[in-house]
């Protein structure tokens, strides 16, 4: 087993596997994946807390959007930086 060997099981773990381990349900349910999953779902709301984030189809569009920009963001000032 290499050095990264033990690490490599957490890529694989998602926001999904990592939503068991207490305490961090709350914050993973403002990922990309998750919000994502929310605007797929096709029936239940926010209130059908069986599965899913605690919040609703608009807020999860919104989640995207400000992931979306805070990439582009990122890659244009790395991008501004790298050729100056």
């Amino acid at each position: 087993m290499g050095l990264h060997g033990g690490r490599i099981p957490v890529l694989f773990l998602g926001s999904q596997g990592l939503a068991n381990l207490p305490g961090l349900r709350k914050v993973l349910q403002y990922l990309p994946d998750q919000a994502g999953m929310e605007l797929m779902r096709i029936a239940g709301g926010p209130q059908d807390g069986r599965f899913g984030p605690e919040y609703g189809a608009g807020t999860a569009l919104v989640i995207l959007a400000g992931w979306t920009t805070a990439a582009l963001v990122g890659g244009y000032l790395v991008l501004r930086q790298r050729d100056t």
